[in-house]
């Protein structure tokens, strides 16, 4: 069963289609709407570079930077307890990946 991480809709950019995080077992999925289009990327724990996050007050910004070169994942908005258990996450799944794979 996949956790599922939603942005606040009280953050900007996230009022009508909030952005979604899901820790899967084969990796992280990311998808964000918009009215016309929208941004869905799948990335494996494997290519995971360094996760950060910048906190505000309630609120978080979490930046999942991969070692492929392509742009970073940035989730705005998600509530600061989130971030955190999504960073927790990321590091126990990518500990687990057999040595030299990770």
């Amino acid at each position: 069963m996949a956790d599922t991480f939603r942005a606040s809709r009280w953050t900007g950019g996230n009022r009508i289609f909030p952005a979604t995080l899901r820790i899967e077992p084969d990796g992280i999925h990311f998808e964000k709407r918009h009215v016309f289009s929208a941004r869905q990327e799948i990335i494996n724990y494997r290519h995971i570079a360094s996760v950060q996050i910048q906190s505000g007050m309630l609120f978080a910004t979490l930046i999942i930077e991969t070692s492929g070169g392509s742009d970073p994942v940035e989730v705005r908005g998600l509530w600061k307890k989130d971030a955190n258990a999504v960073r927790d996450a990321i590091q126990r799944l990518h500990a687990s990946l057999p040595a030299g794979e990770g």
